[in-house]
């Protein structure tokens, strides 16, 4: 209905009856795209990167440290979340230019600020669940594992 009526406009124009115009959609309307389906190298290293943090999670020794690497990395995401998504483009690049378009960067930062929040408290919510998780993790450890006998055993040396 849509693609009819632009084609009936532009047949009326002298200038797009011969340059007739190309409809692309966006959004709902767009065409579907999967990861998996996709061939490209970037897509495959994409693919193999998430297979190989699986399979480290589970290799993993340490879950208790790797559990914390985890949360200093989303607290560290979080932090980068809030630099690069609001604050340089909000205060730093208007400092650094005086021209028109430095504005349009603070105009978008305010229209995404709530996102930023949201995607902030994501983060720091995720970091927060990981550092518990090691915590109990190395609790659960600390009451199963077997009492060390040789903090109780006498102390046996060689004496004259």
């Amino acid at each position: 209905e849509i693609e009819a009526l632009v084609m009936d406009a532009a047949r009326e124009s002298d200038f797009l009856r011969n340059n007739l115009p190309e409809i692309v959609y966006n959004g709902f309307e767009a065409e579907g795209y999967a990861l998996s389906e996709d061939r490209s190298p970037g897509a495959l290293a994409a693919i193999a990167t998430v297979i190989l943090i699986v399979l480290g999670i589970f290799a993993h020794p340490e879950k208790p440290a790797l559990l914390r690497s985890l949360a200093l990395g989303l607290v560290l995401l979080a932090l980068l979340v809030g630099l690069l998504g609001y604050i340089v483009p909000r205060l730093v690049i208007p400092l650094l230019d005086s021209s028109p378009w430095a504005n349009v960067s603070a105009r978008l930062a305010d229209d995404s600020l709530p996102l930023v929040i949201g995607m902030e408290l994501v983060l720091i919510g995720g970091a927060l669940a990981l550092f518990a998780g090691s915590g109990m993790i190395n609790r659960r450890r600390r009451w199963n594992t077997p009492v060390s006998s040789y903090r109780y055993s006498e102390d046996r040396r060689w004496s004259v």
